[in-house]
């Protein structure tokens, strides 16, 4: 069992409107996340809103809607954040704008988290690039390195930067190219021009 978390307080500056109710296929990012998730076995949701609680929430009226704990830390506040609210020990952080993320991909990671005694199960994308916004994170051994890596640096640190504070296991892409979907499953919304990508995907699909 695991407890779920979907970033969706990002600033949404490139986009120039708010990501978590862009449409794809009549679904918004934020609803089509949570059904994912649901299929993967999420035994709980929520949302984590930035500092946009209250015009979340009436949007997603039967989810968990929540602000980050501390608003302005990014990806690295929302992981955090993450940690903080969770009731389980297995948490599974997701970004609402990884549209093409499978339950496939989650049970994949979730069977590494499980057989293994690492703090934090990440997969690779493509071009080798560490993807933090689609893992899983033990709470009893992340929480309080993660707390003294955000509280110790003058600047916010990354998501990545986190990650060297734990022992964390990498899923080489080469592992994840064996499921369908696999050469979307990390396309990131964060442009106009990105959506009209995923649409046509969404289509072809």
């Amino acid at each position: 069992m695991f407890e779920a978390f979907i970033l969706a307080g990002g600033s949404s500056a490139r986009m120039e409107r708010e990501k978590a109710l862009i449409q794809l296929n009549g679904e918004n990012f934020v609803d089509r996340t949570a059904r994912i998730l649901n299929e993967a076995g999420a035994e709980r949701i929520s949302v984590l809103a930035g500092s946009n609680e209250k015009i979340l929430k009436k949007h997603f009226p039967d989810l968990n809607v929540v602000n980050d704990f501390s608003p302005g830390l990014g990806a690295s506040g929302g992981i955090f954040t993450a940690l903080t609210y969770s009731r389980s020990e297995n948490v599974f952080v997701i970004a609402c704008d990884l549209p093409f993320v499978t339950p496939e991909l989650i049970d994949l990671l979730k069977t590494r988290f499980k057989e293994s005694t690492v703090d934090a199960v990440v997969p690779m994308q493509a071009d080798k690039f560490k993807q933090p916004l689609c893992a899983f994170y033990r709470k009893s051994t992340c929480l309080v390195p993660f707390q003294a890596q955000l509280l110790r640096s003058e600047m916010t640190p990354s998501a990545r930067d986190l990650l060297d504070t734990v022992k964390t296991e990498y899923v080489d892409y080469e592992t994840l190219a064996l499921l369908s979907g696999s050469a979307n499953f990390f396309l990131n919304i964060n442009t106009p021009l990105d959506l009209e990508s995923a649409r046509e995907i969404a289509r072809v699909k």
